[in-house]
């Protein structure tokens, strides 16, 4: 429970107690001894709580989580393709760049931004995309997507949230971002100097909702002990306006943000346009999976009874998109897995980190293998046989990450409050009531801790692997970091 930060000093000082799931409140005259605070809920840690975070028994924040995971800057830097440690499988990740608003002139050049487009190079051939609401639109075999543009990147502010911040840049618009100045350095007109921003690639081909831009709203959770878990219940944020990436014929290109912007808040406004807060299952398999099954020789198998199971009622139903959660949970586990080295010193108040994870869905050609796939590889394939069907796998580009996410819906509608619900009580289960002694016998079964194990919403996608024994460790103690000392 969070911590009034206008409790005297002497309310600061924690001791062990009994009564673990009492209701905290500051010391008076009516309760002249404080409780002890045993579950701490902050947004964002406070200096006021400080002195406090060593001796709660649960914490809601790993020691340099936030200003490590929810900072763009942080997260390109670490799921970089080129980063140490690459995870194999289905991991994804798009090609980033960093640097200061001053810098996008060389970040231009550098990726060809200033270049004319040739004929060659524009997107001029029709394609398909995939439409989660054409139940014939999944299909192990499918004519390729539209080529990938050759240079399409979005613009991010490293440091803001929700829907500002973020801009489209090609060939056709770079030079609104930066200009020549009156010296050798360059003049931004759009950007901040000082600021930093984050490029990354537009991830492609996306997959649309009703023939408009989509990602997926995951809950995820990062443990002191390393592990990382992903929930099966999520959400679809949906554009206002069907997606158009293409440039207008020898103008600038013009991209409207209710074409790109998928942010639920922002786009809730137009109650006309607004598409809703979709509800999505991860753990239901999806329509690839039924593509899948369909390539086998089933005489018995009726494709009509196929469309009719794949359509589904957004007000009524969950959408099942349990074909990208591999791809999801190879993103969180890298995750976890880089940032490591950087969140140690939460043990002592079993600290974890709650994440709303923002996901574009693609898919990519078998072509790959097992390597990780970046959107380079992808596009290389495409271009090089432009017409050839390719079975395609879903995958998933991680695209920020929010610690923690809002729980408020857009919409107040039930469902959509049934979602947050669900998942705020299962973290509550799982993160907290068996270390305050209310539930369980204060431990995690063994099973449900190893990695791909499943418990209530919450699928474990990472466990760390065991520290190496070695002699000279043999006999020690482990002294867990404070965490207000590690922060």
């Amino acid at each position: 429970m969070d911590y009034d930060c206008h409790n005297n000093d002497d309310n600061r000082h924690r001791n062990s107690h009994d009564d673990r799931d009492r209701v905290d409140h500051p010391a008076d005259n009516d309760h002249p001894h404080p409780i002890p605070v045993a579950f701490l809920w902050e947004n964002a840690p406070r200096s006021c709580t400080r002195p406090i975070r060593d001796d709660v028994l649960v914490y809601s924040h790993l020691p340099n989580g936030i200003q490590l995971l929810d900072d763009k800057w942080a997260l390109a830097r670490l799921l970089s393709p080129t980063a140490n440690r690459p995870r194999r499988g289905h991991f994804v990740a798009l090609e980033s760049h960093c640097f200061r608003g001053r810098e996008f002139a060389a970040f231009a050049e550098r990726v060809g931004l200033t270049e004319e487009e040739t004929e060659a190079d524009a997107t001029t051939r029709d394609g398909r995309f995939e439409d989660l609401t054409d139940p014939s639109s999944p299909s192990s075999l499918r004519p390729p997507p539209p080529p990938h543009p050759k240079n399409l990147w979005v613009v991010k502010d490293a440091s803001s949230n929700g829907a500002g911040g973020i801009w489209i840049a090609d060939p056709t618009n770079a030079r609104r971002f930066a200009s020549p100045g009156p010296s050798a350095a360059t003049t931004t007109t759009m950007l901040h100097p000082d600021r930093r921003y984050v490029a990354q690639r537009y991830a492609w081909p996306p997959v649309l909702y009703d023939g408009r831009k989509c990602h997926v709203r995951v809950y995820g959770l990062l443990a002191a002990d390393g592990r990382a878990y992903v929930h099966r219940r999520a959400f679809l944020h949906v554009a206002n306006d069907p997606f158009d990436h293409r440039s207008p014929e020898g103008g600038e290109s013009s991209f409207e943000a209710s074409v790109h912007i998928t942010n639920c808040c922002a786009n809730s406004h137009d109650v006309d346009k607004f598409a809703g807060e979709i509800c999505v299952d991860l753990g239901a398999p999806g329509p690839f999976s039924k593509a899948g099954a369909g390539d086998a020789d089933d005489d018995d198998a009726d494709d009509d009874d196929a469309d009719d199971d794949a359509r589904f009622d957004p007000d009524k139903d969950d959408i099942p998109l349990g074909d990208y959660l591999p791809s999801i949970a190879a993103s969180l586990a890298a995750l976890a897995e880089r940032s490591a080295p950087f969140l140690r010193g939460g043990e002592a108040n079993s600290g974890f980190e709650y994440l709303g994870l923002d996901f574009v869905l693609s898919s990519v050609p078998d072509d790959d293998g097992d390597d990780d796939v970046t959107t380079t590889a992808a596009r290389d394939v495409e271009r090089i046989q432009p017409h050839r069907r390719h079975r395609r796998t879903p995958v998933a580009y991680l695209l920020e990450v929010n610690c923690p996410p809002s729980q408020d819906t857009a919409t107040g509608l039930a469902r959509a409050e049934k979602v947050h619900d669900e998942v705020i009580s299962d973290l509550l289960r799982r993160m907290v009531l068996p270390r305050l002694g209310i539930c369980g016998d204060g431990g995690e079964e063994e099973d449900e801790e190893k990695e791909g194990a499943e418990c209530d919403g919450w699928k474990c996608v990472y466990a760390p692997p065991p520290p190496p024994a070695h002699p000279s460790n043999r006999g020690k103690e482990t002294v867990p970091i404070a965490p207000s000392k590690a922060a």
